[in-house]
């Protein structure tokens, strides 16, 4: 899990944050060619943040948030898509061409002090988008089509940044399934803040497992995974630094053997902690 990392008047540039030191990385590691999703923890507040509330629909209004994620063509082309915060709040926007753009904004209040959960995707074939913020999504529109290309360098800091903190950045050159598992209001069994979720990739074949305290503990994380029947069919193991916890399940049993496609249940378990989620193994 990589660290946390403190951010202080500074865009946080898409094309230099991913390197080979990321496990599945390459070259074009940030490639908004094909479809994307992009994830990250923040923690923040209004008194470092104090850009306005940005509008939402078309138009690229979320540049005049506190930008935190930027992929922006500057002078190559008008291609670009970027993640900030106004009064707050997420937003995040796609431009194709000048005369094709749209921003999408969340609805809960982020830069309260606390860790909140953050992803957004883009489908390709016809530009839809999506933004999730604790697991829950709260916005989705069709956005502009077309190829948004390979990301070089972002803006720069003419335009407003985030000041606060960042952690578990992760980026997936594909959609996910589903929206994020343990996405109810009432989570029970945890910390209240805490996230338990399971991700589906089905290029790699495998699920990945997040859990996310807001209480910034380390230790051990286990989940147990449980077939239809009941049966347990294998046990995982993780870190928990920071709060934060990733296991990536290859869908095998405890012997190795591919088990199939279908529903299965993952049970977490840190320390006092106990919570039961459904995931589809792809």
């Amino acid at each position: 899990m990589p660290p946390i990392v403190r951010f202080r008047s500074q865009v946080v540039i898409v094309a230099t944050l991913f390197s080979s030191s990321f496990a599945g990385a390459s070259d074009r590691a940030v490639d908004g060619g094909g479809d994307f999703t992009f994830e990250l923890r923040l923690r923040g507040s209004l008194a470092a943040n104090d850009a306005p509330a940005v509008s939402c629909g078309p138009g690229e209004n979320w540049i005049h948030g506190n930008v935190l994620l930027d992929a922006d063509r500057r002078e190559q082309d008008a291609r670009r898509w970027g993640l900030s915060l106004g009064a707050g709040r997420c937003a995040f926007g796609v431009t194709v061409d000048a005369l094709d753009s749209v921003t999408l904004c969340g609805k809960t209040m982020v830069l309260d002090g606390e860790w909140h959960q953050v992803a957004v995707a883009r489908r390709r074939s016809d530009g839809f988008l999506w933004l999730w913020v604790d697991g829950r999504l709260e916005a989705s529109e069709d956005g502009p089509d077309g190829d948004l290309g390979p990301t070089p360098p972002g803006r720069g800091s003419e335009f407003p940044s985030f000041d606060g903190s960042i952690d578990g950045v992760r980026f997936w050159k594909g959609l996910l399934t589903s929206e994020p598992a343990g996405a109810d209001d009432d989570i029970r069994g945890l910390p209240r803040g805490a996230v338990f979720e399971a991700h589906s990739n089905p290029a790699l074949r495998q699920t990945i497992l997040f859990a996310r305290f807001p209480d910034d503990r380390a230790g051990r994380a286990a989940v147990t995974i449980h077939d239809g029947r009941g049966v347990e069919r294998v046990e995982l193991t993780g870190t928990i630094l920071g709060g934060s916890a990733m296991i990536v399940w290859d869908g095998t049993d405890r012997t190795g053997a591919r088990l199939p496609a279908g529903l299965y249940a993952a049970t977490l378990v840190a320390g006092d902690v106990s919570r039961s989620i459904e995931l589809r193994l792809p």
